[in-house]
């Protein structure tokens, strides 16, 4: 079972939370306040869930391959927040999308068509879009709020093209609408 545990400054274990139906959690994200996190579903692939400060659950979500053909294969690896801009110049609107703010995005990855991709929730846990790249796998997304570069998702892992014998580091930068604005294949 994945489980989140609460602890204190002073070290201290504040709640503790079994997530029902997971196997594992795989990564943990904040909007300053409330806890996100993403793992692997038992039965239906992947799971998304928002816990208040008190560990009080306000959403959850499962991400699904939808396909009668195959088992689902879609694996969450990495989440990321998409909170207030760190500078007056750096908005959402200049980086793509001006809805973006208060946004989830969670990369996953599917096995079955060799794909990442990166889906996107509000606040509410509404689906809002999802973006696919094809031949990668992320390990790990973040988001920068701004630094007087822009607003943007930066992704890591690696890109791994059918029967490869090599895979290769990534690295890219995305803009919060999903579209790669430059990758780096390292050797």
């Amino acid at each position: 079972k994945g489980f989140i545990l609460s602890i204190s400054k002073a070290g201290e274990i504040q709640w503790q939370k079994t997530i029902g139906d997971t196997s594992e959690i795989s990564d943990l994200t904040t909007d300053g306040d409330n806890l996100y996190a993403v793992g692997t579903h038992t039965t239906t692939g992947g799971v998304v869930i928002k816990l208040n400060p008190a560990g009080v659950e306000s959403w959850s979500r499962t991400l699904e391959y939808n396909d009668s053909s195959a088992a689902n294969t879609l694996v969450p690896s990495s989440c990321c927040f998409a909170g207030t801009p760190t500078t007056s110049t750096d908005t959402y609107a200049l980086a793509g999308d001006a809805t973006a703010e208060d946004n989830l995005y969670v990369a996953s990855y599917d096995s079955t068509a060799n794909q990442s991709v990166i889906t996107r929730f509000d606040s509410l846990g509404e689906y809002v879009a999802s973006y696919i790249y094809g031949d990668v796998r992320i390990n790990k997304l973040r988001l920068d709020t701004g630094n007087g570069d822009g607003i943007y998702l930066a992704a890591a892992g690696y890109y791994d093209p059918a029967g490869a014998v090599t895979q290769k580091a990534l690295l890219f930068r995305l803009s919060v609408d999903g579209t790669v604005q430059w990758q780096q294949q390292l050797d």
